[in-house]
């Protein structure tokens, strides 16, 4: 998953992701504060820290590029309707061929909803992670109405680790590149099915309403996306993408991108991080022209925590057939990220859904409903909401845009 180093491309840290069911755990604490508290009245409808309104399906496709080189696996989960009945998706990676699980919330290629158009969010995963590295996200993102997607970004996966393929230092330009291509295309071949009839897809995208997330190296990919890198010493150049209307990151790590690149990230932005991270690396950010910029600090909350690791431990000690090598690598990560005294990761998984899901729906999806849950809960020490002042950079560079 890697970490925010700023010295090239972080140590990868991955592991598989588990899913998480309703992540309902500690809604009425993470909720608006009731009426006559120091936050907004409740109000009645999904909290964007539970499961939301809609069952979710999960489908797993193939994307190519016009030439055929760019080859990626891409996993997409979308609302269906609650009378939808199927078999509970699997979660189930080669590189672990012992260890899989089945989803308590994603359903294997059920019918989609015909409540779309919906929103589209990306997610990009950190550095050594794969396509469902965070379920506890992505399946509750889309029960709320939003169609999910994540590739595997080939070259910085858990699956090249174990290959021992692993990114350098300077390899650094050239792979958030990569992984920025890998994003277009993703984007490109569902928004195109969504517009093609009979696809189990169609109808369920809204081309106008895209949004991308990332976590660590995800994150980076997510602004360069958006902001693009020009020039991009070791790599090629990254045009701006204006398709996006809003991002968020979580601990994005802080490489690469020029203060003129940064100014060109002008969509509405959320950074989420631990408050070492917010302390010590997000400032790294606030150049962008975003607005507006929303940052949320979880104290003592650990980089890898933003993943599935903690639960995926828990997920050895009933696959005793699991490769020594693979358990000893989950255990290095989880055991510096897991444990007291960092946050406990529900707790974390439960403020970030909170706020990137609320946030989402109301800088994408317009539902401004949803905006009383951005703000710092009454009586909640662990976690600070603020609107950091942004700086003013000096243009470096001419941007290039693709449209």
């Amino acid at each position: 998953m890697g970490s925010p180093r700023t010295d090239g491309p972080p140590r990868p840290r991955p592991l598989a992701a588990v899913a998480m069911a309703a992540v309902a755990v500690m809604v009425a604490a993470l909720a608006p504060g009731p009426a006559g508290a120091a936050g907004p009245a409740p109000f009645a409808f999904a909290p964007p820290s539970s499961v939301g309104p809609f069952r979710v399906g999960r489908e797993t496709i193939t994307v190519r590029s016009k030439d055929g080189r760019r080859v990626r696996t891409v996993d997409v989960w979308y609302p269906a309707d609650l009378s939808a009945r199927g078999r509970p998706t699997r979660y189930l990676e080669p590189t672990f061929p012992t260890i899989g699980y089945n989803s308590h919330v994603a359903l294997d290629r059920v019918p989609a909803s015909k409540d779309g158009p919906f929103p589209l969010v990306v997610y990009s995963h950190g550095s050594g992670g794969l396509r469902f590295i965070a379920t506890w996200f992505t399946e509750v993102l889309a029960s709320h109405g939003f169609v999910v997607i994540s590739a595997d970004h080939v070259g910085d996966t858990v699956m090249d680790i174990f290959h021992g393929v692993v990114p350098s230092a300077s390899d650094g330009p050239r792979v958030i590149a990569d992984r920025v291509a890998d994003v277009r295309l993703a984007v490109d071949s569902v928004v195109k099915r969504s517009a093609t009839r009979g696809d189990l897809l169609a109808g369920t995208v809204d081309p106008n309403r895209i949004a991308i997330t990332g976590h660590s190296y995800g994150g980076l990919t997510a602004f360069a996306a958006v902001g693009g890198i020009n020039p991009n010493p070791g790599g090629p150049i990254i045009g701006r993408d204006r398709r996006f209307k809003a991002v968020v990151t979580m601990e994005a790590t802080p490489q690469f991108m020029s203060q003129q690149d940064m100014q060109n990230v002008r969509v509405p932005v959320l950074s989420i991080g631990g408050s070492t991270y917010v302390r010590d690396f997000a400032s790294y950010w606030h150049t962008t022209r975003a607005h507006p910029f929303l940052e949320v600090s979880l104290a003592q909350a650990s980089h890898n925590e933003f993943t599935d690791i903690c639960h995926y431990q828990q997920l050895e000690s009933v696959t005793p057939a699991a490769p020594p090598v693979v358990v000893s690598y989950i255990n290095s990560v989880a055991d510096a990220a897991c444990p007291p005294p960092n946050m406990p990761v529900s707790r974390v998984h439960a403020y970030t859904n909170r706020y990137a899901i609320a946030f989402l729906e109301t800088y994408l999806a317009g539902d401004h409903r949803y905006q009383p849950y951005l703000h710092t809960p009454p009586g909640a020490p662990d976690v600070h909401v603020t609107a950091p002042t942004l700086q003013t950079p000096v243009p470096t560079s001419v941007p290039l845009v693709l449209d």
